[in-house]
């Protein structure tokens, strides 16, 4: 199994798409299996067969409906009650309905390797390397102060082209968004890269590298994951966007690789710097040394509380364990 991680708005979904493109890699879409249908303790509690036919569908509706849809189990239950119906194990864990599905549908589209995009699981390699010890992960490190417009612009996404976000989705995206929220996650990704980077499953490329030099950095990723490189695979649709609606042009845009930060005033690019210094520093990333307005930089201060009281309570329901989730994060 190869899984794509890294901090959100970094080029997951794009490396994603062109994986997709091989012959032998189905790419899924954003499970958020981990952390949101299973924690910790789940990997030695067993579960009921009813309850992995269950989980089973509720995965299926995820890949095939979207992510909103994962409590409508009933889509996709005989499906499920077919899938498991000659099943002979005495045991049923969570991580292995995961992987089930994952193959499960992998085989469907007749391919053979499951990629899942979920940038999220950067915060889970250690887990996810302890089930499943064959796994891959591609890491995809960006810019911070780009990553911080793009997520600060992800609202804009629902009239940019997906259509299919509803409007408590883009309300959901605007109230996340804040300097100091984004940046400290941006970290904590680059941290959970650093910690394992000594994993041999492991790799990882810069979204600045990809879009630049797209050709040698795929042979680098082709070659890791042990598939045949072709330029084929870089023909994917340019969408996806928080900048622009969605391009019909086919190929790689270089031009993301720019840094204007377009979008940021000086106070955020400030405290993006000052937040992820060390983090600048080791992965080479040039300073702007922006100076802060003093009464942008009071907004902020006053509306973190605010905006993360909020973005918690929004998130809810993507958290099947608020504390754990939180602590993974800080």
């Amino acid at each position: 199994m190869i899984f794509i991680i890294g901090n959100s708005r970094s080029g997951t979904t794009m490396l994603g798409r062109i994986l997709n493109n091989s012959e032998k890699v189905f790419t899924f879409k954003e499970i958020h299996f981990f952390e949101q249908l299973w924690e910790d303790q789940d990997t030695d509690n067993p579960i009921s067969k009813d309850e992995a036919i269950e989980l089973f569908s509720k995965l299926l509706n995820i890949q095939r409906i979207g992510y909103l849809a994962k409590n409508k189990t009933d889509i996709n239950l005989s499906e499920a009650k077919i899938f498991y119906s000659k099943d002979s194990r005495d045991k049923f864990y969570k991580h292995n309905v995961f992987q089930d599905f994952l193959i499960y549908e992998t085989t469907l589209k007749n391919k053979i390797i499951p990629c899942e995009q979920t940038p999220r699981n950067v915060l889970f390699i250690k887990e996810i390397s302890k089930l499943f010890p064959q796994a891959k992960f591609i890491n995809i490190t960006r810019d911070p102060r780009n990553v911080l417009i793009s997520q600060k612009k992800k609202w804009k996404r629902r009239f940019l082209g997906a259509n299919n976000i509803p409007l408590k989705e883009a309300v959901r995206s605007f109230i996340n968004y804040h300097p100091f929220t984004i940046s400290k996650l941006w970290n904590k990704s680059i941290d959970s890269y650093y910690e394992n980077q000594n994993n041999a499953s492991l790799i990882s490329v810069s979204f600045e590298d990809l879009v630049t030099d797209p050709k040698k950095n795929l042979k680098k990723i082709c070659e890791f994951i042990n598939i045949p490189f072709n330029e084929n695979l870089l023909n994917v649709e340019q969408i996806g966007s928080s900048h622009g609606n969605d391009s019909k042009n086919i190929g790689i845009d270089s031009t993301k690789a720019l840094s204007s930060y377009g979008g940021l005033n000086n106070s955020e690019i400030y405290i993006c710097e000052k937040v992820t210094n060390k983090n600048l520093v080791k992965l080479g990333y040039q300073f702007s040394n922006e100076k802060p307005n003093p009464f942008t930089m009071l907004y902020y201060f006053v509306s973190f509380p605010v905006k993360t009281f909020f973005a918690v309570l929004l998130n809810l329901s993507r958290m099947k364990n608020i504390v754990n989730s939180i602590s993974r994060r800080l």
